[in-house]
C-alpha cells in the first residue's frame, strides 16, 4: 500500500478539501455548486494574490464559453455562503473573504493555513513484483526509478480518467447552455443601441408594459450594479403601466432574488414570482426565479430542481433556467 499527501486549506473555521471536493465548517458540509467550488478553490489556492478575471474564467470554465456575468454570479454566491456560514459571532460574520479589484479580478484576503493529509492508494502489484525481481539481481536504483515513474503515471492516468468521466457527464449540458446563452446575448447586443438611452421602440404591436419589461431584461442581463438598478426602475414602471403584466413581476422577482446584501429581499422576490404565476401560469420565468431562491437562499435542492424543470418544460428556450 502506498500513500500520497494532499493540501487541505483552513480559514476562519472552514476546511476546503480539494480531493474530496467539499467545504466544511465545524464538521458540517457547506453546499456549493461545482463551479462555485472550483472558483473558491482557485482563489484560496492563490490567497493573497490578485487572480485576474480572465485567468479565473479560463481555469473554472476551461471546457466552455461563458460571459463575465457567470463569474460575477459565482463570486456573489461565495460571499453570501461564506458570510452565512460564519454567523457564529459578530466578529466572524463580518470577516472579509473576497476582495474585488475593479477591472482586474479578485483576491482571497482571509488568513489561510495549509495542512497536509495522507491519501492511501491501491497497492500496485506489478510494481512490487518488478521491484522484487530487480532486487534479486542487484539493480536497486534502476528499479526504484522505474517504480516511481510507473506509480506516478498510473496515479496521473487515474486522475485524468476521473476528470474525463466528470467532463463527459456535464459536456452535453454545458454545450447546450453555452449555445442558448450565446444566442440570448447576441439578441441583447443587437438591441443595445435601441435601449441604452431609453429611446422609444416605435413598435405599435407591443404594449407599453411589454416594451418597458424588455428594456428591464436587457439591463438585468448585464448583471452589473448600475444595470440592476435600471432594471428595477423599468420593471416597476412596467407594472405601473399594466398591473396585470406578469413578466414584469417575474423580472422584479429576479432582482430581489439576486440581491447580495439585503438578506430578506429574496422573500419579496418569492412573493413577486408567485404573483406572476397567478397572473400567467404558462410563464417559465417565475418558476426559474423560484428555483434560484430555493437553491441559493433556502438550499432546497429538490424544490429548486423541480422549479427549473418546470420552467424548461414551459419554455425550453429560456436561457436563464438552463444557466441556473
Amino acid at each position: 500500500m502506498t500513500s500520497n499527501t494532499a493540501v487541505i486549506y483552513e480559514f476562519n473555521g472552514f476546511l476546503l478539501n480539494p480531493v474530496e471536493r467539499n467545504l466544511k465548517r465545524h464538521g458540517a458540509t457547506i453546499p456549493l455548486t461545482q463551479k462555485a467550488f472550483e472558483t473558491l478553490l482557485v482563489l484560496v489556492g492563490n490567497h493573497g494574490r490578485v487572480v485576474e478575471k480572465q485567468e479565473l474564467m479560463e481555469t473554472v470554465w476551461h471546457d466552455s464559453f461563458v460571459e463575465e456575468s457567470s463569474l460575477t454570479f459565482n463570486i456573489h454566491t461565495l460571499r453570501r455562503t461564506l458570510r452565512n456560514g460564519s454567523k457564529r459571532t459578530d466578529e466572524e460574520s463580518t470577516t472579509p473573504y473576497i476582495e474585488t479589484l475593479p477591472k482586474r479580478g479578485y483576491r482571497f484576503v482571509a488568513l489561510v493555513s495549509e495542512r497536509r493529509a495522507e491519501i492511501a492508494d491501491e497497492p500496485i502489484d506489478l510494481v512490487d513484483s518488478a521491484m522484487e525481481r530487480q532486487l534479486s539481481s542487484g539493480n536497486v536504483l534502476h528499479t526504484r526509478a522505474n517504480s516511481v515513474d510507473y506509480t506516478t503515471e498510473l496515479r496521473r492516468a487515474k486522475w485524468n480518467l476521473q476528470l474525463s468521466l466528470t467532463a463527459l457527464i456535464i459536456l452535453g449540458a454545458a454545450l447546450l447552455i453555452a449555445a442558448v446563452f450565446a444566442f440570448s446575448n447576441r439578441s441583447h447586443t443587437a438591441t443595445q443601441t435601441q435601449v441604452s438611452n431609453f429611446p422609444p421602440t416605435g413598435n405599435a404591436e407591443k404594449s407599453e408594459a411589454q416594451q418597458l419589461y424588455e428594456r428591464g431584461r436587457f439591463f438585468w442581463n448585464k448583471r452589473t450594479d448600475d444595470g440592476l438598478k435600471k432594471s428595477v426602475q423599468l420593471f416597476k414602471e412596467a407594472i405601473a403601466a399594466d398591473p396585470n403584466h406578469a413578466r414584469s413581476y417575474s423580472g422584479l422577482a429576479d432582482n430581489y432574488a439576486f440581491e447580495a446584501y439585503q438578506t430578506n429581499q429574496w422573500r419579496k422576490g418569492e412573493e413577486l414570482a408567485q404573483k406572476a404565476i397567478e397572473l400567467d401560469p404558462t410563464l417559465a420565468e417565475p418558476h426559474a426565479s423560484l428555483g434560484f431562491i430555493d437553491m441559493f437562499h433556502q438550499w432546497d435542492w429538490i424544490a429548486a430542481e423541480s422549479e427549473f424543470k418546470r420552467a424548461i418544460d414551459l419554455d425550453g428556450g429560456y436561457a436563464t433556467a438552463h444557466q441556473w
